[in-house]
């Protein structure tokens, strides 16, 4: 398996990321490891669980709207973000409005004219 598409939608200084073995004990990855190809090679390859409320084909959809929030304004932007593969849920966080905890599937249904306010 190739490394995750995850790296090019990261645009942040540092990434924190958990074994799915060791839960409890978050990595904190910076940009000049996450841009280091063999970053790969320390997480072992797992299946995709067969247990997970988002579907696998709806991550790299969830990633690339994060992305664009990143983007959408320069006053209010998405800080922070987590996604919960097992309950569904994306967690939001914006620099001037707040925390959104949502189901993915409602997440992919709104655009970055919605968070904006702007006309869609």
């Amino acid at each position: 398996m190739r490394c995750p598409s995850w790296r090019n939608c990261l645009r942040s200084a540092a990434s924190s990321s958990a074994k799915f073995d060791d839960p409890l004990r978050y990595r904190i990855l910076d940009q000049e490891v996450l841009q280091d190809p063999d970053i790969c090679l320390v997480y072992p390859s797992r299946p995709y669980p067969p247990d997970a409320a988002i579907p696998r084909d709806d991550i790299t959809r969830i990633l690339d709207g994060m992305q664009a929030l990143r983007m959408v304004d320069t006053t209010i932007y998405l800080r922070t973000a987590s996604i919960n593969i097992f309950n569904g849920m994306v967690s939001l966080t914006f620099s001037c409005d707040g925390s959104h905890y949502m189901r993915y599937d409602e997440f992919l249904a709104k655009g970055p004219a919605f968070w904006s306010g702007l006309p869609a």
